[in-house]
């Protein structure tokens, strides 16, 4: 019988342990996490305005042959096939393994919020309550910033809420979508500033270009992801963000019972991005290829199309972005309270997702397949990378 391990049990870990669970009665399927509850984290922002998150426990949500424990990762051997849990003087052996421990914050900003977990949303939610206003800035105006943004200022109208970002806003949407983004600001009393450099300091923002100073009561950090450094310390090829470097087939560099899924996977030069829309088939396509190399076949390479971007602007409104299968914007966008009906359905059928793969015997999960690589060939020098 194959020992499986799998590392986390978020999105991707959920979902190669439900598939797994339904490919062979042959495999002992071993789940590894350091909390009991998964969370969606593409919430978070909803709670951090005041809203009620359901969490949800993690073995409510994996198949009945997947043992589960809840622990941390001390060290991972990737040579002697050994995973070391902390605090226990316990070493887990396997035959395959799939690293799925996705990505977090990186401070990179001093005394400054952030939504990543539920817990540093509950802080920032707390630091809103405890005034009736203020002025809260937020760095970065990315998808999490502008879903931060307008939840906030619906929540708490009283705040004045601000984006700010160093690179251009909405270069990925469409003219149209970025007009869409613009006038829902202006109706919202949102500020946005762009394509500016600037400090922060204790009180507030200093512009280099203006050379002005913007008040502040409270930061939000909304960029800069980083992976788990269980990867670098294990000796795997990561890059500056301890993603780990993969071959198209999501399988390891020089480890071929080694398989990544979500956040922290690397394929070099792909048009894949992070985020719960890539980590879900990702992990579904992890545990098929274990079960390929079981029986002793070929590993596929790993094919995914995106069809477009949703964004909540609030609980009444939102975007939804079309795009073509390698994630660039079409002119065409919905807006309005389809789009906040659409990105809600979208949220709810990730669970949805988790829970039928748990529940049938056949495969329930299918997305759109296609070419993720940018070039044909794929090369091992380019990228930014670090041992």
């Amino acid at each position: 019988m194959k020992k499986i391990v799998i590392l986390g049990a978020g999105y991707a870990g959920l979902m190669a342990a439900n598939r797994l669970a339904k490919l062979s009665r042959d495999y002992q399927i071993h789940l590894i996490n350091e909390s009991e509850n998964f969370i969606e984290r593409i919430r978070n922002h909803e709670y951090s305005a005041g809203r009620e998150v359901k969490i949800y426990k993690i073995r409510d949500l994996i198949s009945k042959r997947v043992s589960f424990t809840q622990a941390k990762v001390e060290c991972l051997d990737a040579k002697n096939q050994t995973i070391s849990i902390a605090n226990q003087n316990k070493k887990i052996t396997y035959d395959y393994l799939i690293y799925a421990l996705g990505s977090t914050d990186h401070a990179k900003v001093e005394s400054s919020y952030s939504v990543n977990t539920l817990w540093k949303a509950d802080e920032l939610k707390q630091a809103v309550q405890a005034k009736k206003s203020g002025s809260l800035w937020i760095l970065g105006a990315g998808l999490t910033g502008i879903e931060l943004a307008t939840e906030l200022k619906e929540s708490y109208p009283e705040w004045k809420i601000g984006l700010l970002d160093q690179k251009p806003f909405a270069k990925n949407f469409s003219l149209k979508a970025r007009n869409y983004f613009l006038e829902t600001f202006r109706k919202m009393k949102i500020e946005l500033i762009e394509s500016t450099e600037y400090r922060i300091h204790e009180n507030g923002i200093y512009l280099n270009q203006t050379k002005t100073f913007l008040e502040a009561d409270l930061f939000v950090q909304t960029f800069g992801f980083q992976c788990s450094d269980l990867g670098r310390r294990s000796n795997l090829l990561v890059n500056e963000k301890n993603q780990i470097l993969v071959e198209p087939s999501l399988r390891v560099l020089d480890y071929t019972n080694i398989f990544v899924a979500g956040d922290s996977a690397l394929v070099q030069d792909s048009i894949l991005r992070m985020g719960c829309v890539t980590a879900m088939p990702m992990g579904v396509h992890a545990a098929e290829m274990i079960h390929r190399c079981a029986n002793d076949n070929e590993v596929q390479d790993f094919s995914f199309g995106f069809a477009g971007r949703c964004i909540s602007l609030g609980r009444k409104s939102g975007l939804i972005q079309m795009t073509n299968s390698n994630d660039e914007a079409k002119p065409k966008m919905i807006g309005g309270k389809l789009a906040a009906f659409i990105k809600e359905l979208v949220c709810k059928y990730t669970v949805f997702s988790i829970r039928l793969e748990r529940s049938f015997p056949f495969r329930t999960y299918f997305w759109p397949k296609e070419k993720i690589l940018k070039e044909q060939d794929f090369s091992l020098n380019s990228g930014k990378l670090a041992s």
